[in-house]
């Protein structure tokens, strides 16, 4: 996971996490059974995020957070189009601004 090594950043792991997911899946259950749990490790990670770093951003982390929760203790009702609408609709605005919010955090520490 590239540019998340500093354990300032290991709770925004989704960006990579987004990366790996993307890129590779279709409409099909087993595509998005995979993709599952790189769900799972981005919104585990959006779960850490301190409140401070969470209200540096728009980004609707309770929803992130609920969806996590579903995906984990309610997967046999997770409807596969959902997934699918996430990953193509909420999944490229979400990698967007945890790279922004990223740019952001590392600017301050270099500070």
């Amino acid at each position: 996971m590239t540019g998340v090594r500093c354990p300032a950043f290991r709770p925004l792991a989704p960006k990579p996490t987004c990366e790996c997911i993307q890129p590779f899946v279709t409409p099909c259950t087993c595509a998005v059974d995979t993709s599952e749990n790189g769900f799972q490790i981005i919104c585990e990670a959006a779960g850490e995020l301190s409140p401070t770093t969470r209200g540096l951003s728009d980004a609707p982390w309770k929803r992130v957070v609920a969806f996590r929760n579903r995906l984990i203790h309610g997967y046999w009702s997770v409807d596969v189009m959902l997934v699918w609408d996430v990953i193509e609709n909420e999944l490229p605005p979400l990698k967007t601004e945890v790279a922004r919010l990223i740019a952001e955090l590392r600017d301050k520490t270099d500070q």
